[in-house]
């Protein structure tokens, strides 16, 4: 089975990056176990997810979940802003009254991962991040306190202009079957995803699809549904599930494979987590 590859690691529950230097590698398709913000600061960048091409201004907001296969494009902007933010830590420190992981939420569903800001919101997300990089080094008292509260404060504006915002401004690129047979994976993940089945609900050659699939994204079919529920089950299996029971939960019919599978994409097998 081929995988795409996790690119990045987080240690801490979060991690800001301000780069000032152009994107000059080419970086292939690849996912995090952790979610992702990505501002340019100046100039444009052209960012790939989940099948959707998109062309960023400054100050765009591109809002990367965890498992969104993505890769940068091109790059204009010698600066720009990345974020790393643990999915757990954003869970526990959400209530039933305000969810700090809502705008990947809003984004899944509404299959656009990019928020265009007025100036008004601009200067608000700005404060919050020159607060927020401003205190990263600090070892005064209270510090690590005043940082999780301005990245409480930071999902929280993200929060409501994803909820606000009614449609994508963003120019974007797609194409609409590939797009519509993403979205039909990943809302339902646990059940029947063959080839055929695909193929016949959304009225596509299964040949055609496949090849198109690849084109779009750099990765098979198979691949994609496969690593989605690898991912999945390393979130049940974090939240208390036994990996036999994530193991069924998250599609696989054979735990055989699925540990193997698991292995492969981990390093470790689901027992040892």
């Amino acid at each position: 089975m081929s995988v795409y590859g996790e690119r990045g690691y987080l240690l801490e529950n979060y991690r800001l990056f301000h780069l000032a230097s152009p994107l000059t590698e080419e970086v292939d398709f690849h996912y995090h176990t952790f979610h992702k913000i990505v501002i340019p600061l100046k100039g444009a960048l052209s960012y790939m997810i989940e099948g959707r091409h998109y062309r960023l201004e400054a100050f765009d907001i591109a809002l990367v979940g965890r498992g969104c296969v993505h890769k940068p494009e091109t790059a204009e902007s010698n600066e720009r802003v990345l974020i790393y933010i643990s999915s757990d830590f954003l869970r526990d420190k959400s209530t039933d009254e305000c969810d700090l992981e809502m705008c990947y939420k809003v984004a899944h569903d509404r299959g656009t991962h990019i928020l265009r800001l007025n100036s008004a919101q601009r200067k608000r997300v700005s404060k919050l991040i020159a607060e927020l990089e401003s205190l990263s080094s600090s070892h005064e008292y209270g510090s690590q306190y005043m940082r999780d509260t301005i990245l409480y404060q930071l999902m929280i504006e993200l929060a409501g202009f994803s909820l606000k915002q009614q449609e994508c401004t963003v120019d974007t690129v797609f194409d609409e079957k590939i797009v519509q047979v993403l979205k039909y994976i990943n809302d339902n993940i646990t059940e029947n995803l063959s080839i055929d089945h695909l193929a016949e609900r959304f009225y596509i050659s299964k040949y055609h699809m496949m090849r198109k699939f690849k084109t779009e994204t750099g990765y098979t079919v198979h691949a994609y549904i496969s690593n989605k529920r690898l991912l999945l089950s390393q979130q049940l299996i974090e939240q208390g599930y036994s990996p036999t029971d994530a193991c069924f939960r998250c599609g696989f019919r054979d735990y055989s494979v699925y540990s193997k599978a698991y292995k492969k994409m981990f390093g470790a097998s689901p027992a040892k987590r």
